[in-house]
This record gives structure tokens, sequence and C-alpha cells, in this order.
């Protein structure tokens, strides 16, 4: 067997080791948190109502700005077949979930994997098994890669895009660009801007063939969504547009919290790459044209996107494969002069320890996130204590609770009534017609008239000490009404 089927045969075993560690994270993490509400509600919906618009989520809990069905129809077509498994065969629809995410997490390792030919057509087959083993050790990629967040889906196109512009195959790259960043992610116009940018740089690519290229690619990402989506909304609208205007010139993102300007470069990024930010400057060492080509649209657009003042990790996810092809390059290195001298005995030992470390940062890291869906949790367990056939069940889910887990596919039984009404009275008229209430512990329907039935604790890092302490709070409550059943 020749050295480089050996490498691409231990790429591939990496390869799988990511989708196994990506599905460990579905299983173990089943639930979704609020920025992940909408698209969850509207895979179910889209495979549970079909055109029957009326039943649908949004109309109700349309969000603070709209956002595209164009993802949420794809995974619920790609998943309609398991659907009519699970239907058939009477399957609690919260299994339903898990395949919804799973599929989404499959096309997300897809774009990963393309992404990762494209370095071994780079680089060669053993950088491409060390970029799939540095991101088998990282967290945040995998974990996120099946939750249905706007940034994932976009993540998915972007990272074939990326793959496109490595290859060379600009054409491919500009019509994908198009679409992720008019359909998705309005953002991604500057990582993938620069990325055009570098391409007229080294590439000598022509204007005439770019414009020629864009504005068919554009025309068609526009139509599609503003037709599809306004069909579903009810009005005429482009979704990304008008979170455009909130986030950018509104700048109403800051509502939810502000973010000092370096925060990117000194938490999100050490924390998604691990032990590969380590290794990135020694990859530019190795090959600094390729590592500046690389690296100038990854930093610049960290760099560019720090100044809006409300900041997430997930907005930035997709520089991860950019940094780390760096870092393979690193590492590979290493391997090479593994054998030649002692210094490269000393930084291969040292990269392979790095990772090592990164695999433990995973679990740190996965801990507080297992026990942070309190919501999903209580839902679960209610379904649990309260079984189907009990007639006359109608659920109070309080606004904490639907953001911390508590979706459509949780609500498992036909004949109950599950009730998310916002801003409720604590007038006892208004909480006797339900019978059980999921609220957050210490809410205000905290009352005598309802037996507590289980409450959900969760976890937290206390980092403001050394060293660092976990602590269990408890977050959600299960109530019965006193007299339900008499």
């Amino acid at each position: 067997m020749s050295v480089g089927l050996q490498w691409k045969n231990i790429g591939n075993i990496f390869r799988m080791g990511q989708l196994l560690a990506a599905t460990a994270y579905l299983v173990l993490c089943p639930y979704t948190k609020v920025e992940e509400s909408f698209n969850m509600q509207a895979i179910h919906d889209i495979l549970i109502h079909g055109r029957n618009l009326s039943q649908y989520d949004h109309n109700e809990f349309p969000g603070v700005v709209p956002r595209t069905f164009i993802g949420p129809m794809t995974i619920a077509a790609l998943s309609y077949p398991a659907k009519i498994l699970i239907y058939a065969a009477g399957i609690p629809t919260i299994f339903l979930q898990y395949v919804t995410r799973f599929v989404l997490g499959v096309l997300v390792l897809k774009s990963l994997w393309k992404f990762d030919d494209a370095v071994r057509k780079v680089a060669d087959v053993q950088t491409a098994a060390y970029f799939s083993l540095i991101s088998l050790f990282q967290f945040h990629f995998l974990f996120y890669g099946t939750r249905p967040l706007p940034n994932v889906f976009a993540l998915c196109l972007s990272t074939y895009a990326l793959s496109s512009w490595l290859c060379n195959d600009s054409k491919s790259f500009i019509r994908i660009s198009a679409f992720v960043i008019i359909v998705f992610r309005i953002e991604l116009s500057i990582l993938l801007g620069l990325c055009l940018l570098i391409s007229f740089i080294f590439q000598s690519l022509s204007l005439k063939f770019v414009i020629l290229t864009s504005i068919p690619a554009g025309i068609f990402s526009l139509l599609s969504t503003i037709l599809l989506d306004s069909w579903f909304w009810n009005r005429w609208l482009w979704p990304e547009g008008e979170v455009l205007y909130f986030n950018t010139i509104l700048n109403k993102s800051a509502q939810w919290g502000t973010l000092p300007f370096l925060w990117y470069f000194y938490s999100a990024l050490p924390r998604m790459l691990l032990g590969a930010l380590m290794l990135i400057p020694w990859g530019i060492r190795c090959n600094p044209r390729r590592a500046t080509i690389l690296l100038i649209p990854a930093l610049g657009f960290v760099f560019l996107y720090s100044f809006l003042p409300h900041k997430e990790l997930r907005f930035i996810i997709y520089t991860v494969p950019l940094f780390n092809f760096v870092a393979a390059t690193a590492i590979s290195n290493f391997h090479n002069r593994y054998r030649k001298d002692v210094f490269g005995k000393i930084c291969y030992i040292s990269a392979i320890i790095l990772l090592i470390m990164s695999s433990f940062c995973c679990i740190l890291f996965f801990i507080p996130s297992y026990y942070n869906y309190p919501g999903g949790d209580a839902l679960r367990k209610l379904h649990e204590l309260v079984p189907c056939e009990k007639g006359d069940v109608h659920v109070y889910i309080d606004n904490f609770v639907a953001q911390t887990g508590a979706s459509r596919f949780g609500q498992m039984c036909p004949n109950w009534i599950y009730n998310k009404t916002e801003n409720l009275s604590q007038r006892s008229a208004d909480l006797r017609m339900f019978s059980h209430m999921l609220v957050e512990s210490g809410s205000k329907f905290d009352t005598s008239e309802f037996l507590k039935l289980y409450q959900v604790s969760g976890i937290r890092f206390i980092l403001n000490q050394f060293p660092p302490a976990i602590s269990r709070v408890v977050k959600a409550i299960v109530y019965e009404r006193n007299d339900f059943g008499d």
C-alpha cells in the first residue's frame, strides 16, 4: 500500500471520528435553545403541517427578525422518509428531532470533508489527515454542526465556497457565495469578499468574469428567498435584508449584550481553535505564501466583524477551516522532521500533546452544555410522570422553558394542550386553566395551588476564582395542580 493511500485511509478514519463525535454531542444534548428556536420549529411545522401555514409556530412567535425557510425546508425534505417511518412505527416525535439534527450535522460534515479534499489537492494527503485530526479535537465546530442555528446553515455553504476557492473553481465559489450571503448571513460578504479580493491579486481573476457570474447568481438567490419566504411569512420581504437593517443600521443587536472590541481574539478564537492556535505561527513559517492567503480573509473577517458590539462565538465559526489548514501545515512539517533531528521530535510530540489537551478541553466544554437545556429536560420529565393517555392535560410552558429546549418536537401527546402564552397573569383564575406548569425556578407562578413534581438542576462554571469551580443551580420546575385527576 502506498504512503499516500495510507494517509488517505487515516484521514478517513478521522472523518468517521468526527461523525461519531458530532453524533454523540447530538444524542447527549438533543435539545435546542432560543437562538435555534425558529429553525427547529420551522422544520417541525414543514414536516408535520405541510402547507397548512395557519398552524405554524412563527405566526404566534415570529421572533425579533424574520428568518428564511430555505434551510428548514432542505432539512425537512431530507428527513421526510424518516418521518414516515417514525409515524408508522408509533415512535415519539422527539426522535424526529434527533433525525433532523443528524441530517443537518451530516451536511455540515460533508462540507468540512469537501474542504479536506481541497486540502489534499492544494497540499497533500498527510496535511489533510492532520487537518481532519485537528478538527476532530475541537469542540465548537462539531457541537454546533448539528444545531439549527442560522449560522450553521450558513457554515455548511460557506465551507463549500471556501473549498471551491482553494481549488480555484471561481465559478462555483462565486455562485455559492452569492447564495449564502443573500439567503443566510449577509456578513459573510466580508469573509468571502476578502477571498475574492485575494483571487484578484494572486490569480489574476478578471472583473468581467466576476460580474457575469455574480449578477445571475445574485438575482437567482434574491428571487429564491423573496418568493419562498414571502409565501411563508404572508408578506413581501427579504429576511436577510431585514436582519441587516436591524443589526447594522439600527444596531439593535447590542440589546442582547456587548463585549470588548478584542473579545473574538482573546476569548472566542482560543476556545474554538484550542491547541491548533499555537501551531499557526509555525504553519506561517512553513509556507508563508499559502498561510498569508488563508489568514488574510480569516483575520480580516474577525477584525472587521469586531466593530459590531454584540459578539458571539458562532458569528466567526466560518473561519475555523482556514485556521486549521495553517495549523495542519505545521504539524505535517513536524511529522516530516521527526526522524531528521531532535527539534523535529520535540515539536511533533509537543503538537500531539496539544491535540490531546484539546480533547480534554472538549470534555470540559461539554459538561456545562450537557446541563444547559433545563426546558427540554423538564418537558421530557413531564411526559415520563404523566402518561399521554391521561385526559384534561393543559400544560403551560413559560418563556424560559421554551428558550431552553422545549420545542414542538417534544410535545409528544397529541390530545394534550400545550400553551406558551407570554406575559400570563398571576391571577388564580388564569392559572386554574392549567393542569401542569413548566416554569423557571423562582418564577412568579410559584403558587400553593400547584404541587412540585420535579426540578431540573443545571451546571455553571465559576471562573472568577482559582481553581475554577462548578456549581449546580436549579433552573426549571415541573408543577402539577393539586386537584389534578380528582
